[in-house]
């Protein structure tokens, strides 16, 4: 699955999450999640991660979502992150102790 599907993903999911936006709330790739968090109860923003670690069954960690403000992660971030921590087991190298099998 490439960056840009999880993007899609990601921005389909903040829209069910934030119905009735105004249009002028449109969501990119470069939207700040601190903005995203703003539109969300905290109720919404806690399923979204949820949803999200499930869908790709993966866990993020918990600093780089607790310090959104801080740290300027935006929807491809948060994109590129997944893909990473989603499909890296996929093509790392086996560890010491597999090689033997």
């Amino acid at each position: 699955m490439s960056k840009l599907t999880i993007m899609k993903e990601i921005i389909e999911l903040i829209g069910q999450k934030a119905k009735g936006l105004p249009e002028s709330a449109e969501i990119h790739a470069d939207t700040p999640l601190r903005e995203v968090w703003l539109m969300l109860e905290s109720v919404q923003i806690v399923e979204f991660i949820v949803q999200l670690e499930t869908h790709y069954d993966i866990s993020l960690p918990d600093e780089l979502l607790g310090h959104i403000d801080q740290n300027g992660l935006t929807v491809a971030t948060l994109a590129e992150t997944i893909e990473k921590a989603a499909f890296a087991p996929l093509t790392s190298s086996p560890r010491p102790e597999e090689r033997n099998l």
